[in-house]
């Protein structure tokens, strides 16, 4: 693992490229290959964040990527990257939160809702898409943490798996020797797939990290039933997103997988490899492609091969 010299804090990389590089090809996502014996929420590795965020995310006077060991839905040892943006403003201005007690850190889970691992917020920062809300609480003297909270497999409706990486990235930053002391005060926020993983994480919060000070905790748009969901939204406009969550839940369920992949057409228009395609696809991308299609047009058996046990119990265990 990166530490520094005295075994303990971990040493912020030099900076080694100038524009970021996907995830699916940044060797700064992988996790070393000791990571397993980390525990939930250690940092693994820290870097500068490459490009220039400071000028897409106002108020904020530095940015870091923070590579953490976290646990996956089924608590195996898994890893995930969040990015923490300092405040501009000077710790010492009375206006605003100083060091100590008045401290305050945003977990900020961005809805991503994508199987594609490059759909990242750490990598996807762009001021087309940069929430106002982020630059708003930087100006307010605010921490603000944003974590990859799929993971590396991008496990979109994947709820145990998405609140422990949000968890372990409250944990990471307040361990980080950055500037935030341990016992600082932390709210989480999200919207969609934020909320999903806003919202399980506040459920787990008091057994999996009960040391954390979460004091708030804001949800918006919160998916509390994904089976309902992709129901809810097959053959409509929103229907991109269901191809997003099967495949992204397939990693996390390996009945799921097995099945999934057995009962996928391999011939005409809606076959595996098209589905398979959406994790190369931002939400963007899936929304426009997928449209008004059904999502049964891929099996073999059509409605029916979701209503198989293995995928039946995969669904229910993500409900919240």
């Amino acid at each position: 693992m990166y530490v520094d010299t005295n075994g303990s804090l971990p040493t912020i990389l030099e900076r080694t490229q100038s524009l970021p590089l996907p995830p699916s090809i940044d060797p700064f996502y992988t996790a070393p290959d000791d990571y397993q014996s980390a525990k939930p929420g250690e940092i693994l590795r820290i870097r500068i964040a490459p490009g220039n965020l400071t000028s897409i995310i106002s108020n904020s006077s530095k940015a870091y990527n923070i590579l953490f060991r976290t646990t996956d839905t089924h608590h195996r040892p898994s890893w995930a990257v969040t990015t923490l943006f300092t405040p501009a403003n000077s710790p010492n201005n009375l206006s605003l939160p100083a060091h100590g007690a008045n401290q305050a850190l945003l977990s900020y889970q961005i809805a991503y809702d994508s199987a594609n691992l490059d759909s990242s917020p750490s990598y996807s920062f762009q001021p087309s898409n940069v929430l106002a809300e982020i630059p708003d609480m930087l100006g307010r003297g605010i921490w603000v943490n944003i974590p990859d909270y799929e993971g590396p497999l991008a496990p979109l409706g994947a709820g145990a798996q998405s609140s422990h990486a949000t968890l372990d990235s409250i944990r990471a930053v307040l361990s980080s020797n950055l500037g935030l002391l341990p016992n600082t005060r932390s709210a989480m926020w999200g919207y969609s797939g934020g909320a999903l993983a806003s919202g399980w994480a506040a459920e787990l919060q008091a057994d999996y990290a009960p040391e954390l000070k979460i004091s708030r905790v804001v949800l918006g748009g919160t998916p509390s039933n994904i089976r309902s969901v992709l129901g809810a939204v097959d053959g409509k406009i929103f229907a991109g997103l269901i191809p997003n969550a099967i495949l992204g839940l397939s990693t996390q369920h390996r009945a799921f997988h097995d099945l999934l992949y057995t009962n996928t057409k391999t011939e005409g228009s809606f076959n595996r490899t098209s589905l398979l395609a959406f994790r190369t696809l931002s939400l963007n991308e899936s929304l426009a492609g997928f449209a008004f299609h059904n999502i049964s047009d891929y099996l073999l058996h059509g409605q029916a091969d979701l209503e198989a046990p293995e995928i039946r119990q995969a669904f229910a265990s993500e409900a919240s």
